[in-house]
């Protein structure tokens, strides 16, 4: 029998999510140059997670784009801030070019091959022409409903996939799903959700008539990562993941 040589490669190098307690889940940030998601239910904080990484990448010098399509640019920031007033210097990082929020205006359905590759197209070019190297997707829910059905829309989704890893793009694509489908990794909607490096939970539950942010990492490929739920608080200085598991 042959011999086979595995070749570990090179240490995998993180990018920090500037968030002490979910970088301590994932060792130490996200894998560049990997795909990831925020999924959960209404509410959860998926959209205010993933400004925040965005805004904490930008605050160390790392270009970044949060491309929104179910709200404008304005109503993004503007809630982000309303939640988060302590983050002062957002709008000079978007004057300096290290915060990019952009609205992309969508097609009526996405009916053709044509007309995923030109939507995807457009993406990369925008990636590109800010130089950034993470995007924030914001949400994939939308493009669920223009998609005619679930075969297409996993086409879709693995068409951008592949695009964002050919550029050595490090992503976040934020998705909701329903309560219901507990730690569960898989998607509404895909047949598919291999394509994706890693999966981040959000979940709302009610403890004495209030309501507990958590979160939990589901899958991180080739990397180590902590799968407990934590508890996580949205603050007015940003998102703070506890050091301690959740009793559930």
């Amino acid at each position: 029998m042959a011999k086979i040589t595995v070749d570990l490669g090179a240490p995998i190098k993180r990018l920090s999510t500037g968030i002490a307690g979910l970088d301590d889940m994932l060792y130490g940030g996200i894998p560049e140059g990997s795909q990831n998601m925020i999924i959960g239910d209404s509410g959860s904080g998926k959209t205010l997670l993933s400004f925040q990484i965005a805004y904490n990448a930008a605050r160390s010098g790392i270009p970044a784009t949060i491309l929104t399509i179910d709200q404008t640019a304005n109503d993004l920031l503007r809630n982000a801030l309303s939640a988060f007033p302590g983050f002062t210097d957002a709008k000079e990082l978007m004057d300096k070019g290290l915060l990019n929020i952009v609205e992309m205006e969508l097609l009526e359905e996405f009916k053709s091959r044509e007309s995923i590759t030109y939507f995807i197209s457009e993406i990369v070019k925008g990636v590109r022409m800010n130089d950034s190297k993470l995007l924030v997707f914001d949400s994939l829910s939308v493009l669920r409903a223009l998609s005619a059905d679930d075969r297409s829309f996993t086409r879709m989704v693995n068409y951008m996939v592949e695009s964002f890893h050919n550029i050595d793009l490090t992503s976040i694509i934020t998705m909701e799903v329903p309560p219901t489908s507990g730690d569960s990794a898989k998607i509404p909607g895909l047949y598919e959700e291999s394509m994706f490096d890693g999966v981040i939970r959000l979940s709302n539950m009610k403890r004495a008539g209030a309501t507990e942010h958590l979160t939990s990492v589901i899958k991180l490929r080739f990397s180590k990562y902590k799968s407990s739920t934590t508890p996580l608080e949205i603050t007015p200085n940003g998102v703070i993941v506890r050091n301690r598991q959740a009793s559930l």
